[in-house]
């Protein structure tokens, strides 16, 4: 599932813990180790992010090991003690695969398209 990413786009930049991630409460969430933030531009070193997060296992380590490589997905994860919820994750994860599967295809998925606006994540965002 590659995508092409625009130049401007490679000049995003993120922020993520070099201390590492968590699971707390028995894998609800994914917390900062660390209280020290290094960033970086995640789309010049990986040109296929949207794919990576599309394609992680819909687990709580699946969202964990992701987190650890590329940060959080939202700034709450990236400044809140409570950190980044998994099941939004895993939930906006389901549907940048359905985008980048519509994308290769020309169409819209059908459980795509019939999906309530208010289930995806507004905090969301993919590195």
């Amino acid at each position: 599932m590659a995508s092409t990413i625009s130049p401007a786009s490679c000049e995003f930049t993120w922020s993520r813990d070099p201390d590492g991630y968590y699971l707390l409460n028995t894998g609800e969430r994914v917390v900062r180790s660390g209280k020290r933030l290094e960033t970086y531009k995640p789309l010049k070193l990986h040109e296929n992010l949207f794919g990576e997060f599309a394609s992680i296992r819909q687990t709580p380590d699946g969202v964990l090991n992701f987190v650890k490589k590329f940060g959080p997905l939202t700034l709450e994860g990236t400044h809140s003690a409570e950190g980044e919820e998994v099941a939004a994750a895993i939930e906006v994860a389901q549907t940048i695969s359905e985008l980048l599967w519509a994308n290769e295809r020309k169409q819209i998925p059908s459980t795509f398209s019939k999906r309530a606006p208010e289930r995806a994540h507004p905090r969301s965002r993919v590195t």
